[in-house]
């Protein structure tokens, strides 16, 4: 039997290629995954937040895994479409399982702290949409303009709210009038947070 000399540069750096593959096909499966911030933690087994109100939250890490079956073949029958397919099933995997991962935690989040909207069985409507932009935290650019929080909602849902939007996109009127006190009001509420986070530093 005869054995390939290894090379490991061309193996890492081939090894990287294929992970920003993976990376980039994930967040065109799962957009939501590309708007998020990476840490990368190199031991222990969790994370630990410590809150302005003095409590405290625990994150234990968890597992993402995936799982693709390919054919062993003499090297000179491989193609070209093998890797393609098997990058692709990859981060599918991977995508999903982050996506309920992140989706589970955020319920996680939203129910410890009450911050919860029941709109009792009702359709999305503009009132319940204010009702969650309320109870939101809101953040803004340097020059003052609100950064939209994003939301994820089905395919039937975002059809509905942007026919309701009309023409313009933006709403009725009553809308467009409760939405600007709402920014107004927690553009205040930032600003206030920013100042202390200043004296406190």
């Amino acid at each position: 039997m005869m054995m390939l000399p290894s090379f490991p540069e061309i193996e890492d750096h081939c090894a990287g290629e294929a992970q920003r593959a993976i990376d980039r096909k994930m967040i065109q499966i799962s957009p939501i995954l590309g708007e998020i911030r990476r840490h990368v933690q190199f031991e222990g087994d969790g994370s630990i937040i410590f809150r302005a109100d003095q409590s405290i939250g625990h994150s234990p890490l968890e597992t993402v895994s995936s799982e693709v079956t390919s054919s062993r073949m003499p090297l000179h029958r491989f193609r070209n479409e093998e890797l393609p397919r098997i990058i692709d099933e990859i981060a599918r995997q991977k995508a999903e399982a982050l996506t309920k991962q992140l989706f589970d935690t955020v319920g996680r989040a939203t129910a410890e702290t009450g911050n919860v909207v029941d709109g009792g069985g009702k359709p999305l409507d503009e009132d319940l949409l204010l009702q969650i932009l309320e109870k939101l935290e809101h953040t803004f650019h340097p020059d003052g303009t609100w950064n939209p929080p994003t939301m994820v909602v089905s395919p039937e849902i975002a059809k509905r709210l942007a026919e309701s939007a009309g023409p313009d996109g933006l709403g009725s009127k009553n809308f467009q009038m409760s939405l600007q006190k709402i920014v107004s009001r927690k553009r205040d509420e930032f600003r206030n947070r920013e100042a202390n986070r200043v004296l406190a530093g």
